[in-house]
Parts: C-alpha cells; sequence; structure tokens
C-alpha cells in the first residue's frame, strides 16, 4: 500500500517505524505506522482502522508540526504497546501516546488531523526526557548555549537510543555518557511524578567513546 504524507510537508523522509502486528486479537489493537521528515513533521498512521477499499481509506492519519529548533531525528517502535512511540531530537527523546492524539478532534476518513505541536498538545500527548547537561543550558539563547558548551565542555548530541527488552526503560548513548530512564507503568495517567524518570547516569572512558 502506498500512503500520502500531509500536504503541509513534502520533504523526504528521515526514519520511519511500525507498532503491532497488523492482526487484531486480544489486546492488539492492529498496528499505527509513523514518520518523521525533514521539516519536522511527525505522521502517524492508524492502519485498518476504518471501513473502506483502499489502505487510504482504511486508515486513520494525524500530523503534527513539530519545532525545528530540536526536530526529531529518529523514530523507536515500542516493543509490545500498540499505542507508544519515541521520537529521538538532538538532546532529548520524547514519548508519544497515540490515542491521545485522536481523542479530538475526530477526523473524516482519509483527512488528516493537523496539531501544531503547542504545549497544552504536547503535554497531554507525550512526556520528554532532555539530558541533564541539555537541560542546564535551557533558557539560554542558542549563542551564548554554544559558548557556556564549550567552556563547561558539554557533550550533549544523542549518538543513539534504545527500548529495553522489557519495555520498562529508555537508554540514550551520547559521545561519554550512558543515560537509563524507567518509564513508568501510569505513565499517560496524569498522576505526579509518573513521568519518565532518570535512572542512570554513567560516564564512559576514553575506550568506550571511541567512534568505530
Amino acid at each position: 500500500e502506498v500512503f500520502k504524507l500531509s500536504n503541509s510537508s513534502k520533504v523526504p523522509i528521515l526514519d520511519i517505524a511500525l507498532n503491532g502486528t497488523g492482526k487484531e486479537t486480544g489486546t492488539d489493537s492492529g498496528t499505527s505506522m509513523m514518520c518523521v521528515d525533514e521539516a519536522a513533521h511527525l505522521s502517524v498512521f492508524i492502519l485498518d482502522a476504518e471501513e473502506g477499499i483502499s489502505g487510504e481509506e482504511r486508515t486513520q492519519r494525524v500530523d503534527i508540526a513539530l519545532g525545528t529548533s530540536d526536530a526529531p531525528q529518529r523514530i523507536l517502535g515500542h516493543p509490545k504497546d500498540n499505542q507508544l512511540f519515541v521520537t529521538v531530537h538532538a538532546t532529548s527523546l520524547r514519548l508519544w501516546n497515540i490515542a491521545n492524539m485522536f481523542k479530538e478532534p475526530q477526523n473524516m476518513v482519509g483527512d488528516f488531523i493537523s496539531h501544531t505541536a503547542d504545549a497544552g498538545f504536547l503535554s497531554r500527548c507525550s512526556v520528554v526526557a532532555a539530558l541533564p547537561e541539555a537541560s542546564v543550558l535551557a533558557g539560554t539563547s542558542s549563542a551564548s548555549a554554544k559558548i557556556l558548551s564549550k567552556l563547561q565542555g558539554v557533550k550533549h548530541s544523542i549518538r543513539d537510543a534504545a527500548i529495553s527488552v522489557d519495555e520498562t526503560c529508555l537508554a540514550v548513548l551520547t559521545s561519554d555518557t550512558l543515560y537509563v530512564w524507567r518509564i513508568p507503568d501510569a505513565i499517560f495517567s496524569g498522576q505526579a511524578g509518573s513521568g519518565l524518570q532518570l535512572l542512570q547516569q554513567l560516564t564512559l572512558g576514553p575506550d568506550c567513546c571511541e567512534d568505530r
């Protein structure tokens, strides 16, 4: 099947991920496809969510315009929960809840729901984990942040990220540090303390940090 991206973005796709098995049995809620492009747009497709002849007619979809200042670079599908996925940014991770994206407004079959990633939408549909050293630079201008990072020796660009096999943790690797966040069971419950929790910050030795 061919699935068109929103008309608001006609640039190359950076990354794509799939959730689910394509079967709707038991707790399995089908298959979702997520992709990000070079214009910092996030598109989510809920496959076979509607009745129709073609794949596009049977699909619900949402397009989210994210900020280009910290645009997503990769997507990680969740190993078990079809409603969750992760976008990987230069200095942060964002865990998304697909069900919350479609709560309102309801879209017509074949049409996109389009959202701007304002504070309300982001807080309803996602939680963020920022690198600690990147948080120190928050609130400064980009020029000041660059100067501070050089003076302090901050290295805060994410090289790789993964969800643990038991789906309880998010791991991030930078040029010299490994970070691990715990994903609480009730992360989208709205309860205090239910966000991503930093468990480990391990500085790696020079032998571990060499480019291979």
